[in-house]
């Protein structure tokens, strides 16, 4: 997969402003926001051939329910290891990738990395060789969906984590949302035991009447 441009212009300025959020914290979370619509704004012009769809439009066809695309994650095994969109599979290489879109070929497909540079590559790739494949690129991808305090997933259940992807790009998830989505996922896990406990309960008694 096509790594996340770490040395263009945009992101040498980006790691400019970085230095001034570290120096005026006042300051800091507008030029975030200024710096996040300058990357996605710098995807779709990079890549006008591919279909881009927000997070912002992608939780909407949720609501709606109108949200029928597949997820596929085509970051590292480390990354989709540390956190993940629930339900997304895992693609980190171009062979897998191109099996999931012939196995899924009836559905629209949602690729997803970090902020959208290598799911969009990605995606521009996929519809070059498979032209007749209804793939779209997630604008944000993960850091997006975790700054939103949105749920992330790993192995383990729900978790708050995010995978940096390199230390440039660390800051661009926010560490209020992290500590929001630290707290719902302990929420989330400590419902999952209650409701595990309860089960076991019933199927005790249950065996007792036998």
């Amino acid at each position: 997969m096509t790594a996340d441009r770490p040395f263009g212009f945009p992101v040498v300025r980006a790691a400019a402003l970085r230095l001034f959020c570290a120096l005026a914290p006042c300051a800091a979370a507008d030029t975030e926001r200024r710096l996040t619509a300058d990357i996605e704004a710098e995807i779709v012009a990079e890549y006008p051939d591919v279909a881009h769809l927000t997070v912002a439009e992608y939780l909407a066809a949720e609501a709606a329910h109108t949200a029928d695309a597949l997820l596929i994650d085509v970051r590292t095994t480390a990354e989709y290891r540390r956190s993940r969109l629930p339900g997304a599979l895992h693609a980190p290489d171009a062979a897998t990738l191109d099996a999931l879109v012939e196995q899924h070929a009836d559905r629209p497909l949602l690729l997803y990395c970090s902020v959208g540079y290598r799911s969009a590559a990605a995606a521009r790739e996929i519809g070059r060789r498979h032209p007749e494949a209804r793939v779209s690129n997630l604008l944000g991808s993960l850091f997006d969906w975790a700054n939103r305090g949105l749920p992330l997933v790993n192995d383990r259940g729900a978790t708050h984590r995010v995978h940096s992807y390199s230390w440039l790009w660390r800051r661009y998830v926010r560490p209020e949302a992290q500590r929001r989505a630290a707290t719902s996922a302990r929420a989330h896990r400590g419902v999952q035991a209650q409701r595990g406990r309860s089960e076991d309960r019933e199927q005790r008694e249950i065996d007792a009447q036998r």
